[in-house]
């Protein structure tokens, strides 16, 4: 569920979104599917510049499903076709975005959240270049982001290895190689409540970024990258059940939950 569109095969240029978006679900329905939810689209590729949404988002009452939920774009795609003159600038979230009763997800089912994208990655299967890169300019999140009653093994009798949830501010996981981050902004509080010893990592900027190392030449840099929102977070006791914590625990940071190297 998306403020304009669901999928593009391409980039998205001077778009907005100013309606709220509302799901709300069936708690006892514990039946694995996957929910997209964002401001402007589920996803796109090789470049998106001026867009903003500042409808607010707000997702409830889900149980044992991978989730995706942006303010601008779930997914952004960086491709073989992607150039560091395809500059993806001046894109804005001023949404809330409110997360209650999300429960139970397990192994693979993953949650990404970001104030402006869940993930930023390649297309299964394709190859990058070190010519390949993203350059962001004028990215900024002024929205706030609140969960309550949410992550994993929250919901009782939950099953199985738990998943990850990775949530910043502006980005939730980052996984391409070649980027730079220019004048990123968040500006949106964080108020965080999720399971104690969950696999979560949240960061005002970005909850994970997951740095490449096999391609030769890479380079990656931050310029003028600021976060001003307060990031809170509680834990609360995990219910009674065989979910399998993940080990990790809870990893976060003023500007990123965490940067790895691989």
């Amino acid at each position: 569920i998306t403020g304009i569109v669901g999928t593009s095969n391409g980039p998205i240029t001077n778009t907005s979104n100013s309606g709220n978006i509302t799901v709300i679900g069936d708690a006892t329905n514990t039946t694995d599917f996957d929910v997209y939810v964002a401001g402007i689209s589920n996803s796109f590729k090789d470049k998106m510049a001026e867009c903003s949404n500042s409808g607010d988002i707000t997702v409830k009452d889900i149980v044992t499903t991978p989730l995706w939920i942006a303010g601008i774009s779930n997914k952004a795609y960086c491709t073989a076709k992607s150039s560091s003159t395809d500059k993806w600038q001046n894109v804005e979230n001023s949404g809330d975005i409110t997360l209650e009763n999300l429960t139970g997800w397990t192994g693979n089912s993953n949650c990404y959240i970001g104030g402006l994208v869940g993930h930023l990655l390649k297309p299964d299967g394709e190859t990058l270049e070190s010519t390949n890169r993203v350059e962001l300019y004028n990215w900024t999140n002024t929205g706030n982001i609140t969960t309550k009653n949410f992550g994993p093994a929250l919901a009782s009798g939950a099953t199985g290895k738990e998943g990850r949830t990775i949530l910043g501010g502006c980005f939730g996981h980052y996984t391409i190689s070649q980027f730079d981050l220019n004048d990123c902004d968040n500006e949106g509080d964080l108020n965080i409540e999720v399971a104690a010893s969950s696999h979560t990592f949240i960061g005002g900027i970005a909850g994970f970024i997951n740095q490449s190392a096999t391609i030769a030449n890479t380079t990656c840099s931050m310029q003028n990258c600021d976060n001003s929102g307060a990031v809170t977070v509680n834990t609360v006791q995990r219910k009674s059940g065989t979910i399998t914590p993940a080990g990790e625990g809870l990893i976060g940071g003023g500007l990123f939950g965490e940067w790895y190297m691989q």
